[in-house]
């Protein structure tokens, strides 16, 4: 899987969107879906798929295991020539760095963005990692991408501020024309239509398919809601043990819950009701994985101040809970196409036979195939390929 320089220049163009997918406060097409409210009240498009579909995958251990497994068969080994590896692309970051950064967001996110910076004659001077999640693209007129904007709080409504917002030039490194662009861009910001400086240009590439024409829409991505399920089984098993494993249940409890008791306040008032002085007892005797084992007495002088627990109707049990963590896991397996035996979950304490490991080894290198060719055939050649090297990811 070797390539030969090609000139990479082409516009960005991408499938029109329609007015919903434009900002109301940004020139960018949102990456997302619906609206929601931010701090000042203002209802935006929500521009946060990237934001949630990655926490949902960090949300799962199956799923950020898979896509663990996913990044580290896209990156392989590396370059094949290992002097490459050790090339600096930009201060501080070698190309073996840049390879890696790429290689996760490919994994995730099924793209990546590269932040290209010139000199004043045009020429290369660093390749840094932009964030994919980070950028958005600029508007689109007549099916072609006018910039790229990046901000680090796109997405997050309570944080996001338009003044943290950089507007970036699509890719073309041809020097004349570069060189054309930073004077036009000084010449515009002299005449007050732009207020920063030339800040470079972003090569900006994404995976496309049927229904995701403008932003990707990660090959995982059907099972989401699988995700979503292994992160509420954590959530009840920890729910479990802080409340000592004890089953569902009713308590009835004999009195008005709302009654005021116990010392007063500075005004006179009881400081807390009678339901809230139970629940704080509960609390201290009776949940937590603390109390485990314990007793809770409950005194009582008359039959009605005795309480009474009730089993509360649940189909939930260790039998439904195990055979949901196993069609979970496999589900998960299935949607992000990583063979359950490098999820460790074949059998408990047991990996499986060294031929089934090396088969589903020799698979995934196998499937990491098309994603590494898509680095090489984009990001990569713009890097490396600039000076006519032969290159290619092992």
């Amino acid at each position: 899987m070797r390539y030969q320089f090609v000139n990479l220049f082409k516009a960005l163009t991408k499938q029109q969107p329609t007015e919903s997918k434009k900002d109301s406060f940004e020139d960018i097409t949102v990456w997302g879906f619906g609206q929601s409210e931010n701090r000042k009240g203002n209802y935006l498009n929500n521009n946060d798929f990237p934001q949630q579909i990655i926490q949902d995958v960090y949300n799962s251990p199956v799923a950020s295991t898979a896509l663990e497994l996913w990044v580290e068969f896209i990156n392989g080994k590396g370059f094949t020539e290992e002097s490459l590896n050790e090339k600096e692309t930009s201060e501080g970051q070698t190309a073996e760095e840049l390879l890696y950064k790429i290689a996760y967001d490919v994994a995730h996110l099924d793209g990546f963005a590269i932040h290209v910076s010139y000199n004043s004659k045009g020429e290369k001077t660093a390749f840094t990692h932009q964030p994919f999640e980070q950028t958005r693209l600029g508007e689109i007129k007549g099916g072609v991408v006018q910039n790229i904007k990046t901000n680090p709080y796109y997405g997050i409504p309570y944080e996001y501020e338009r003044k943290y917002s950089k507007t970036f030039y699509t890719f073309n490194d041809n020097p004349e024309f570069v060189r054309n662009q930073m004077a036009n861009h000084a010449q515009l910001k002299r005449e007050g239509k732009v207020k920063y400086d030339y800040c470079g240009q972003i090569f900006w590439v994404s995976i496309e398919k049927p229904l995701a024409r403008i932003y990707p829409q990660p090959f995982y991505y059907s099972g989401i809601n699988w995700f979503r399920i292994d992160a509420e089984i954590q959530k009840y098993h920890e729910r479990n043990i802080k409340n000592n494993l004890i089953q569902s249940h009713i308590l009835n409890v004999y009195g008005d819950p709302e009654e005021k008791l116990g010392s007063d306040d500075d005004n006179g008032d009881a400081r807390y009701t009678r339901g809230e002085l139970f629940d704080a007892m509960l609390d201290a005797k009776a949940r937590g994985s603390e109390n485990g084992g314990g007793q809770l007495i409950n005194w009582f002088t008359s039959e009605e101040e005795k309480l009474v627990p009730e089993a509360f109707p649940t189909n939930a049990n260790d039998q439904l809970f195990q055979t949901l963590q196993d069609l979970t896991t496999s589900q998960i397996s299935i949607a992000t196409n990583v063979p359950t035996i490098l999820l460790n979950i074949q059998q408990e304490g047991k990996l499986g036979s060294s031929q089934e490991i090396i088969n589903s080894v020799r698979l995934m290198q196998a499937k990491a195939k098309p994603k590494q060719k898509f680095i090489e055939k984009n990001g990569l050649l713009m890097m490396t390929l600039y000076q006519g090297m032969k290159k290619e990811i092992i």
